[in-house]
């Protein structure tokens, strides 16, 4: 029954980060947060931790079909017909900033490395099941990634080898504007990649065709959720035994997030929303820990400060209970300084600033999706690797 339950969750966590291309945003918010009047929730004691885990467990429950005990229907196959009448399809939106500063010493060479990196994506995913035909999914994203790196040549050529190549490299990084459509159904997962980022991966000595390639499900690459998910036999547990282990599951979560000062909050302005957030003290909490090796610990002291650090989860239900909207947000600032003791064996010196801020609003979808008439013509990407 355990297995059951971790494929359940496990099929959920990666169908919707496999649609998370970056890290636009819906009507949650326009950061990666649900907005709402949070009050913290303090779970310092035992009798704390059981009421907030009895209200989440009680909340997922209400989200499970009626049937989801039903006899006709076992293992993967009922974890997947859970899933498909739980959610039964995501719409999601992400955005992405990175942003960097760096001064590089690499064998006598002092160089400044910049970077500039923005990606937004969207994508709708639909569910379905049938004893007929099965777990069905259907899937449509688009992503694009623009902005650009400034890599020394000569410090490029010193790891590559080849001046040439590393020219190449270089000038294809200073400046790109790329993009990608996706598509998913049961058979394979389609790639329809734009003519630059056509034309950037052929810089790189990778070919494509004309950038309209699929991965088959049974070609065992990537092993892409829900297809590596298909052998299990296992009998579907009942309601209340989904209970007992969602409740084990969320007890657990709630054990570490007071072990590492994880702050959990809770907002009932239109339904109930729980925002859980790490800052700066869980990263100094984590080091701590006697299970961190002190060579470790003190090489991050030495090459990192963290000005900022708040990574934010979101899970809203709606007035029935409903899973309704998830959401995460990063907001990264972190001063670099990588000295010649301070990394055995690391021949670079770096010093400089790195920032990283990324979102991400995932939200209930039930329209329909409508795929390109023209999947038919799309390339098995196996046939563009050698020796395949």
């Amino acid at each position: 029954m355990k297995k059951f339950i971790a494929i359940l969750l496990a099929m959920l966590l990666v169908i919707v980060s496999a649609f998370t291309f970056a890290a636009c945003n819906g009507s949650n918010g326009n950061d990666g947060t649900i907005p709402g009047k949070y009050e913290d929730v303090k779970i310092d004691t035992a009798e704390q931790k059981q009421e907030l885990s009895d209200t989440i467990t009680s909340k997922i429950m209400a989200n499970l079909p009626d049937d989801a005990n039903t006899d006709s229907i076992q293992g993967s196959d009922a974890a997947l017909y859970i899933l498909s009448e739980t959610l039964m399809g995501i719409e999601q939106k992400s955005t992405l900033k990175f942003d960097a500063n760096l001064t590089v010493d690499y064998q006598d060479m002092k160089s400044e490395f910049k970077g500039n990196v923005q990606a937004e994506d969207e994508s709708k995913i639909r569910f379905g099941y049938s004893e007929k035909n099965g777990f069905e999914v259907t899937g449509a994203a688009s992503a694009t990634l623009k902005g650009g790196l400034e890599i020394p040549r000569a410090l490029l050529t010193s790891v590559t080898g080849d001046e040439q190549i590393s020219g190449k490299i270089a000038e294809t990084l200073k400046e790109f504007d790329v993009s990608t459509s996706v598509y998913l159904d049961k058979n394979n997962l389609y790639f329809d990649l734009s003519q630059s980022l056509v034309d950037t991966l052929s810089n790189f000595g990778v070919d494509f065709g004309d950038g309209k390639i699929k991965i088959p499900a049974d070609s065992g690459i990537g092993d892409f959720a829900p297809f590596a998910i298909q052998d299990s036999t296992e009998e579907a547990p009942s309601a209340q035994e989904i209970e007992s282990e969602i409740k084990s599951y969320v007890e657990s979560g709630l054990e570490l997030l007071d072990r590492y000062k994880i702050e959990v909050a809770v907002s009932t302005t239109d339904g109930w929303t729980l925002r859980i957030k790490a800052t700066t003290d869980t990263v100094k909490t984590i080091l701590e820990e006697e299970s961190v090796p002190e060579e470790v610990r003190s090489v991050i002291n030495k090459v990192a400060k963290f000005n900022k650090f708040d990574f934010e989860v979101y899970i809203g239900f709606d007035k029935t209970d409903k899973i309704s909207r998830f959401s995460y947000r990063i907001d990264l600032d972190v001063d670099v300084n990588i000295q010649e003791d301070s990394i055995p064996d690391f021949p670079i010196v770096l010093s400089g600033k790195v920032k990283l801020t990324t979102g991400s609003n995932i939200q209930l979808y039930s329209g329909t999706i409508t795929l390109p008439d023209n999947l038919g013509e799309y390339q098995d990407v196996r046939k563009y690797i050698i020796g395949y």
